[in-house]
């Protein structure tokens, strides 16, 4: 898979620093153990993505959003970093 970003935008590095790690606590997500059944999935748990999901819900669509690691990881939690 090609990566869209720069390298250090898919480590821990980036979000380090970003102000949601020391604002409250940090929910732990349990990985997904059995099937589910929705209308539509959502790889990804960024901005964007929680607003389709959320949209998606207004219309009484069932969306589940997935991510590898916790909401807000990826592209979405380096831009703190890359804008400093």
């Amino acid at each position: 898979m090609k990566r869209v970003y720069e390298q250090r935008a898919y480590g821990t590095a980036p979000i380090k620093a970003c102000f949601w790690q020391a604002s409250g606590p940090q929910t732990q997500f349990a990985p997904l153990s059995q099937n589910i059944r929705c209308d539509v999935a959502i790889v990804g748990t960024g901005f964007t993505e929680k607003s389709a999901a959320y949209h998606l819900a207004q219309k009484g669509i069932c969306a589940v959003l997935l991510d590898t690691k916790q909401p807000l990881f990826g592209a979405t939690g380096a831009m703190a970093d890359f804008a400093a």
